[in-house]
């Protein structure tokens, strides 16, 4: 076990603890940003990337659109949400588009009425910004089937028509966007595999201690300013471990035990060849907030205390739940 300091320092601020909440550009995003900018820049129809729950698809999304904004300042790059609905409904679906679109909730119409207003929308923000393409980022891709994609087919070609704009769409969804390009392909859609799943990427996990190392090596050399005046801090380990830190202590240090320690408790639950980033970053979330107020020179983690971490985050719950699709998609074959 750890010694623990003689007087335990405060609990951490809310401002430090708003830093854990700060999605970060990790090793799966990098690897998963060149191929989005690569479809942007080449005026490709779309790009699509899929994982399991808790591999951080809502995350990434956060990472790369700021990231697309920084690197092409004058494409506007939106976010939207796809829905899952029993009965599909055009109105609904242009209405959910301009809700996430423009982050308002968009007014009650008819579907042609909702489809123009759209148009419309995309159509003023490319010209504010002297473009002719968009990126849109669609979270949970997955919820939509061949009559939302028939719908953006047609918005896409219309806004290339009226108004020489391309729309790229950027896809992330669960697994079952895979069964939506086989679903597609029964029905002979192949228009709309063409330009919307043509080419399906996947969003890593970590899958090694070097992974992991590289990953969470962003807790320690990631520049993150607080928003309070008289707070700042150079990563979120410092923000945590000031004094460990000083002494040279890093978060990276601690990969080897981590890692040894998800595959010990990944082994009691059937075992899995990719942890998702969701467990990772709650499970460093968890270790930081306990361990904080033992900070002190010397300082170690322990295996005990990264187990705990594990536990607490839920990562065993979700290896039940990823081994049993293993099997089942194993008894198909």
């Amino acid at each position: 076990m750890s010694i623990h300091a003689a007087s335990p320092l405060p609990k951490p601020s809310a401002a430090i603890l708003d830093l854990l909440d700060r999605p970060m550009l990790t090793p799966p995003i990098c690897v998963a940003y060149p191929h989005i900018l690569k479809a942007v820049t080449l005026h490709d129809t779309a790009v699509s990337f899929v994982a399991p729950s808790g591999f951080g698809k809502t995350s990434a999304i956060e990472v790369l659109t700021d990231q697309l904004s920084a690197n092409l300042p004058s494409a506007p790059v939106l976010r939207t949400i796809a829905k899952n609905h029993d009965r599909f409904s055009e109105a609904k679906f242009f209405a959910e588009m301009l809700e996430g679109c423009t982050c308002a909730l968009a007014p009650r119409g008819q579907a042609g009425a909702l489809r123009n207003r759209l148009i419309r929308f995309f159509w003023e923000l490319v010209e504010s910004k002297g473009s002719d393409r968009i990126a849109l980022f669609v979270d949970e891709a997955q919820s939509w089937t061949q009559p939302e994609f028939n719908c953006l087919r047609d918005i896409s070609k219309d806004l290339i028509l009226l108004a020489d704009v391309h729309l790229i769409v950027i896809l992330f969804g669960g697994p079952d966007l895979a069964k939506t390009r086989d679903a597609l392909l029964n029905h002979e859609s192949t228009e709309q595999i063409g330009q919307f799943l043509g080419e399906q990427n996947k969003l890593q996990g970590i899958a090694s201690e070097i992974d992991l190392m590289q990953t969470i090596r962003c807790y320690d050399n990631i520049h993150a300013p607080l928003d309070q005046a008289d707070i700042s801090v150079k990563s979120h380990s410092e923000a945590f471990m000031p004094v460990a830190f000083a002494d040279g202590w890093r978060l990276e240090s601690e990969a080897p035990i981590l890692w040894e320690r998800f595959q010990t408790v990944a082994t009691r639950h059937g075992g899995v060849r990719e942890i998702g980033m969701k467990w990772i970053a709650s499970t460093v979330r968890n270790f930081l907030i306990r361990q904080h107020e033992w900070d002190r020179t010397g300082f170690r983690g322990d295996p005990e205390a990264w187990e705990e971490a594990i536990l607490e985050s839920g990562f065993p719950q979700t290896i039940g739940y990823l081994h049993g699709r293993r099997v089942r998609q194993a008894a198909k074959l």
